[in-house]
């Protein structure tokens, strides 16, 4: 699902100024080097040009001084898409993990991954939704750091169907795959190695009680509309196009942009980012 001006402008320029402002003060971390003993090098077979992101764990109590208020908006938004979830697709545990990441510009990246390797259907640690809500203010293409995915083998070729008396609404994406099955596809940057669990418990902090904030327009958001032609002309940030081929979906990462996906069914990779690049991602179980 891809659902646009889910958190106010004025909210996503503060959590991303407390993105970059944590960043340049070493408040995070490198992604490559999460889990790692301090000052222990990274081996040989670590390819660190494959992710190029810091990253830092996120709870309440986590985001304090200018532009703290702004990250505590976003996870309540996060905390509401998690709430809706819960409902329609069971999901066992409240929790889930928050983390807030930062591509400097440069060219950084991450390759394609996908956020989990679920293994065992009734574990209720294993990652299973993934949602990611972006903070990019007057992002231009220029600046890259597209989430791109890549649409299922077999999907229906995707085309554009605008709801009834809106043309310039936000997009909301949408595949079906054979056998009937619905899938809504969009993209986040996980760890490749978690093989569906959840980071530890000082890392993966409980949910707080779901309240709306006035500087959250998600559950007010209007409706998208389904991507079913190569372009979208009236929404130039979502692309669908044949590379290598196979059919991929490129997501720009905009400002209130709300993308949400299954964790363990998406290949997906953030290409090169030229521009600091903030996103904060909610990972389900």
């Amino acid at each position: 699902m891809i659902k646009d001006d889910c958190l106010a402008e004025t909210v996503c320029e503060q959590l991303h100024a407390k993105a970059v402002q944590l960043h340049s003060a070493g408040n995070m971390e490198k992604a490559t080097k999460v889990g790692l003993m301090p000052d222990m090098p990274l081996d040989k077979f670590t390819d660190v040009s494959a992710r190029g992101d810091s990253i830092t764990w996120l709870h309440e109590g986590s985001l304090s001084g200018p532009g703290g208020s702004a990250g505590l908006h976003a996870m309540q938004l996060l905390q509401e898409v998690q709430a809706d979830l819960h409902s329609v697709m069971h999901l066992e545990k409240r929790s889930a993990e928050y983390q807030l990441a930062v591509y400097v510009g440069g060219g950084s990246q991450y390759v394609k991954h996908r956020d989990a390797l679920p293994d065992d259907g009734a574990d209720p640690n294993q990652r299973r939704v993934t949602a990611i809500l972006y903070a990019n203010p007057d992002w231009r293409p220029a600046d890259g750091g597209h989430l791109r995915i890549w649409l299922p083998p077999g999907a229906s070729s995707p085309s554009l169907s605008p709801l009834p008396g809106r043309t310039d609404e936000p997009q909301q994406s949408a595949l079906d795959l054979p056998g009937g099955q619905h899938l809504s596809a969009a993209t986040a940057s996980g760890s490749p190695h978690t093989n569906g669990k959840v980071a530890s418990q000082q890392h993966a902090p409980q949910c707080q009680e779901v309240q709306h904030s006035a500087h959250s327009n998600y559950s007010d958001a209007v409706p998208g509309h389904l991507l079913t032609e190569p372009c979208d002309r009236r929404s130039p940030s979502i692309h669908i196009q044949e590379v290598n081929g196979e059919r991929v979906l490129d997501i720009a990462p905009v400002s209130g942009r709300l993308v949400v996906f299954l964790s363990g069914a998406i290949d997906h990779a953030v290409l090169p980012s030229h521009n600091p690049r903030v996103a904060l991602t909610a990972w389900c179980q």
